[in-house]
């Protein structure tokens, strides 16, 4: 069983210069033979993957074909909802995914799926697959020598509109980042290796646990609710006023009691779940006193292990 690699392909797309949807800019034919590329590359090294691309392009999967590389069909012409699907039905292989979409690779995580930033995948294979002749005259746009001047993930170019929550700090946090980056490395080379990794702790958080609403609010009210929201005790309406309003009290994820701010990371999240490492990162806290503070008080708020 081959491993995975799965590629976002807007989001890889835009850091090379192939796709550029304010410019009007769709290169998907040029992204694929780099990638192409790639994979002959990694079979020469004796690393054979199986890799699927993945575009905001609904025709892309019956137009594009007789490559190394899969194009997956996206029916409602959404890549991201597209990988999601793609990666659960697939949760029994190991997959890497190549996004820089920090929402997506929390999903992803949820089925044992490894993440590598495109930055990385840029630096780790294609500069080397490049370098040693497999991607002839491709992989020139937005490049220098086959390597990118400047990395902006995609939505990051500009900050959020005043409307939009910011779920979770965004800023770049130096050694840490690194060695997060490393280890990201180091998974998705075992990965391809095919070597077998167990799936990185997820939880999610079962609002239903509470069954007594009153006994909710008052607990949103007194822990997580800023003082603006006194009249608020419906727990739906003051999660959303934590969503749009609350979380962007400076370090409202970063500060008080380790609980605290993991519940809170769970609330302002769609989907309510995360992984260990991701809730670490998000909360500025050592990956074991997250687990110590889910293991002591996470059952009585409705934090489950979800893997």
């Amino acid at each position: 069983m081959l491993p995975m690699l799965l590629i976002d392909g807007n989001n890889l797309g835009h850091l090379l210069g192939y796709i550029d949807k304010a410019a009007g800019r769709y290169e998907s034919t040029q992204l694929l033979a780099c990638l192409d590329g790639v994979a002959r590359y990694l079979a020469a090294q004796g690393q054979e993957v199986k890799i699927v691309l993945f575009l905001d392009d609904v025709s892309a999967a019956e137009r594009l074909g007789g490559w190394h590389v899969h194009v997956a069909s996206a029916p409602d012409g959404n890549a991201d909802a597209a990988i999601r699907a793609y990666v659960r039905a697939h949760a029994g292989r190991p997959q890497t995914l190549v996004s820089g979409d920090q929402a997506l690779c929390g999903d992803a995580a949820m089925w044992g799926v490894v993440c590598l930033s495109p930055q990385a995948f840029v630096s780790r294979y294609l500069a080397p697959a490049r370098r040693a002749g497999f991607l002839d005259h491709v992989y020139d746009a937005g490049t220098d020598g086959g390597v990118p001047l400047s990395y902006v993930e995609v939505g990051e170019e500009t900050p959020p509109p005043a409307h939009e929550p910011a779920f979770y700090p965004l800023e770049d946090q130096g050694e840490a980042d690194r060695r997060r980056q490393i280890a990201a490395l180091e998974r998705a080379e075992a990965t391809l290796r095919g070597e077998h990794l167990p799936p990185p702790d997820v939880y999610r958080l079962d609002l239903g646990y509470w069954a007594d609403a009153a006994e909710l609010a008052l607990y949103l009210a007194e822990h997580h609710l800023c003082p603006d929201h006194p009249d608020l005790t419906d727990p739906h309406e003051m999660i959303a006023a934590i969503r749009e309003h609350c979380s962007r009290e400076p370090r409202y994820f970063t500060s008080g009691r380790v609980i605290n701010r993991v519940l809170r990371l769970f609330l302002c999240r769609p989907e309510q779940s995360l992984s260990l490492d991701l809730l670490a990162h998000l909360a500025k806290t050592r990956r074991r006193k997250i687990r110590a503070a889910i293991k002591k008080h996470g059952a009585g708020l409705g934090i489950r292990t979800a893997w």
